[in-house]
């Protein structure tokens, strides 16, 4: 069978401030078994064409192309989106929702929305199906279904269930703007409705909400495949050695609020802890309040900003918190972990869509309190949590292995 996989960012093993691990690995799994042809956009300076094409080729991809906006249009694209940001805000001042039709798209949506040479890749690949990657191509989507290819659209999350989301976290004085973004990324949705596509999600929640937005029936939930895991043996189970903690991420973030801090703050209060059997560790910036809470209460702490290697660097760690207070689809960071033998402490957000279960595979907390209390419990009966990360890693290698996503995928798609 032949694919076409067209990415909004350039496929890549690693993040490279766009999602670039997302859409590589399951090309790669799609290469070993069909012919690919992958067009993908990319202005990341960090990943140069040369870099691009090795990854690929890596991949097993032969055939790849890079699609680029027509400069002509792409300079109209953005007078008009400017233009119908003013008026969006002036109908919003007068608390009024504008007319759909006024109401501009995401500026990411023009900023791709002619793609150079995607006609003249169908013409010479001549694809059974194309696949693409994310919502923001949609003008793509319709020149193919107008060349009756069918499109799988892989839109991962909701933008729109984003922003209602993350209103739900903020002051009145930051809400305002949320909610142009939100009626913004509601009305992209919409329109999707109108395109003949399979739509499929990484996030439950996601999924209902599109269908609310745009009335499309054909909507499907597909878990979040796997990127690259390694298995390190953590000998963790005995009282001498102290347990290694790491917080990862950023602290402050519109994902985690101010709550690595209060969890800091509860650990650092909490009296049923032993000390010694614990080294806290953070990678990111934005934890200053939560590292000096802890080193004042007399942990140890260790703060890295950035590390070369972060898969090495998780092969030491034993225990992962991810302090997640708001989001939509299914959090790659703590699958990676869970895959690694990490035990994960989160709250319910953290682990939505991952196809596992609390106490079983994972530690859920609802309160920051809770959390000395996990640690407590853990520190005192190493083994038995010990076997539960490793049945979290044995849970989310069997149900979220990027070659049974695959099978899922092309399942939905009508192509396997």
């Amino acid at each position: 069978m032949k694919i076409l996989f067209v990415s909004g960012c350039a496929p890549a093993t690693f993040n490279h401030g766009e999602p670039n691990s997302y859409p590589y690995y399951l090309i790669k799994e799609m290469a070993r078994r069909h012919e690919v042809y992958v067009g993908y956009f990319s202005v990341n300076k960090q990943l140069g064409d040369q870099k691009i094409h090795s990854e690929l080729q890596t991949a097993g991809v032969r055939l790849y192309k890079k699609l680029n906006p027509q400069p002509l249009l792409h300079i109209f694209s953005k007078g008009l989106y400017v233009a119908r940001v003013a008026i969006l805000k002036f109908f919003l001042l007068l608390r009024i929702t504008p007319p759909a039709t006024l109401i501009p798209l995401p500026f990411a949506v023009y900023k791709k929305r002619h793609a150079v040479g995607l006609r003249e890749v169908i013409s010479e690949f001549n694809p059974d199906l194309a696949i693409v990657f994310p919502l923001q191509l949609r003008f793509s989507i319709i020149a193919m279904r107008k060349l009756g290819i069918p499109v799988s659209l892989l839109c991962t999350d909701s933008l729109a269930l984003h922003f209602e989301r993350l209103m739900e976290t903020q002051s009145p004085d930051l809400r305002t703007k949320t909610y142009q973004h939100y009626i913004q990324a509601r009305e992209l949705e919409k329109g999707y409705g109108r395109i003949e596509a399979t739509y499929l999600f990484v996030g439950e929640k996601d999924k209902e909400a599109f269908q609310s937005y745009s009335k499309q029936g054909n909507c499907y939930f597909i878990p979040h495949h796997l990127y690259s895991y390694a298995k390190e043996e953590k000998n963790w189970s005995t009282s001498s050695q102290s347990l290694n903690v790491i917080f990862a991420g950023g602290g402050n973030t519109i994902y985690t609020g101010n709550e690595a801090d209060n969890i800091a703050q509860k650990i650092a209060g909490y009296a049923g802890l032993d000390k010694r059997s614990l080294h806290f560790y953070f990678l990111g910036h934005g934890y200053e309040l939560a590292i000096s809470s802890l080193k004042n209460a007399g942990y140890a702490v260790t703060h890295q900003t950035w590390v070369s290697d972060y898969d090495e660097h998780m092969k030491h760690m034993h225990i992962q918190i991810f302090p997640i207070i708001m989001g939509t689809g299914t959090k790659a960071k703590v699958l990676a972990a869970m895959s690694s033998g990490l035990l994960c402490i989160g709250t319910w957000y953290s682990f939505e869509n991952i196809q596992a279960e609390d106490k079983e595979h994972y530690l859920q907390y609802n309160k920051s309190e809770e959390v000395p209390q996990l640690l407590e419990s853990i520190d005192s009966a190493r083994a038995k949590f010990k076997e539960m990360s490793e049945r979290g890693r044995s849970q989310v290698l069997e149900m979220h292995m990027t070659e049974k996503v695959v099978d899922k995928l092309l399942a939905l798609s009508g192509k396997k």
